[in-house]
């Protein structure tokens, strides 16, 4: 019996990094750990690393999140890093990513990454036939779960499986056809139920979310 505490700390430095501009990120972390929450696009900035090919990271990803009780950034920003040096070998560093839906701060990681802080090897890894994510065609996704999500005060801080269907879209510049999220905005919008399933027309009354070009909100009409 026992526990272990995480201390996060960062010393990335913002002049190592260079924006791409904003990008469409399909959540699974948070939708694969609790039931009444469904898989969302979200529209976030992505950032590229200057001297690492392939090495990612997704600004604030929660901050717009519909059903996130609260977003504690405090002067600073949160990132999912995502390493895809190696297109076949994709993973997801162990990282809080500021946002709280009801039991604490949550926190993101994958298999690889776990197995890298408790000393494995990557080469040993790729032979045990652990599940890592692609690269293929601009489109980053974890397909057969491999990423862990956790909060502060659920089972201690626990790890839960979750993930599949993770996918974000890595633009090669711009803002994917869309300059703002003001513009977004201007497009026509769709409507869903809390469960997910799309509604003909906008209702006139209840909770519900709306969505614009990936851009996803909680909507309460009363």
């Amino acid at each position: 019996a026992g526990k272990t505490a995480y201390v996060y700390g960062s010393d990335d430095e913002d002049g190592e990094w260079e924006s791409l501009g904003m990008t469409w990120y399909n959540e699974s972390f948070v939708a694969g750990y609790y039931e009444e929450i469904p898989e969302i696009e979200l529209n976030v900035e992505i950032q590229k690393h200057k001297s690492v090919a392939g090495f990612y990271r997704l600004v604030n990803p929660y901050a717009a999140h519909p059903f996130c009780t609260s977003v504690n950034h405090q002067g600073h920003n949160h990132y999912i890093y995502i390493h895809a040096e190696e297109p076949d070998y994709v993973y997801i560093e162990n990282s809080p990513i500021g946002a709280d839906f009801g039991y604490g701060e949550g926190r993101v990681t994958s298999t690889v990454a776990n197995l890298l802080d408790s000393g494995c090897t990557m080469a040993a890894i790729k032979t045990a036939g652990v599940d890592f994510g692609t690269l293929e065609d601009d489109i980053i996704e974890f397909r057969n779960w491999g990423l862990w999500y956790g909060e502060r005060d659920y089972f201690d801080g626990d790890w839960t499986s979750t993930g599949e269907h993770f996918r974000v879209r890595v633009p090669s510049g711009g803002m994917s056809g869309i300059d703002s999220v003001s513009d977004a905005y201007s497009m026509e919008p769709e409507y869903f139920n809390l469960q997910g399933v799309r509604l003909q027309d906008k209702p006139d009354a209840g909770v519900f979310i709306e969505k614009r070009a990936g851009v996803s909100r909680k909507v309460i009409v009363k």
